[in-house]
């Protein structure tokens, strides 16, 4: 894949391969998002955001090597519906690196989903 413009990584190189929205107990700082580099190089993720569809963000650091993943634990600032969200995946400048949605037939108490591609 070719780098978006100024970014270490282009749309697709990393993906939201799952998600926690309603894990066992309290849904506050317990939620995740696990990402997937899909490129043959380290992406730095310094400045890039997860972010909801009410627009409540959570700020990356360091970086993602190659072909690993990485599961992220949600702040308290970004909450993932239990009737359905969009997860957006944007880099340092803002450029959609990936979006997924999922429905509230999804979600499931303590079962993360994972998103098919």
């Amino acid at each position: 894949m070719t780098p978006a413009a100024g970014s270490a990584a282009g749309s697709g190189s990393v993906l939201v391969l799952a998600a926690l929205p309603n894990p066992v107990g309290e849904d506050r700082g317990n939620e995740s998002v696990t990402l997937l580099n899909t490129t043959p190089a380290a992406v730095p993720l310094t400045g890039w955001q997860l972010s909801d569809a009410a627009g409540a963000s959570h700020t990356l650091s360091g970086s993602l090597a190659a072909g690993d993943t990485l599961r992220v634990t949600l702040t308290t600032a970004v909450q993932l519906g239990n009737r359905g969200d969009t997860i957006r995946l944007t880099d340092e400048h803002g450029t959609v690196i990936d979006a997924i949605t999922y429905q509230a037939t999804d979600v499931h108490n303590g079962r993360t989903i994972a998103f098919r591609r």
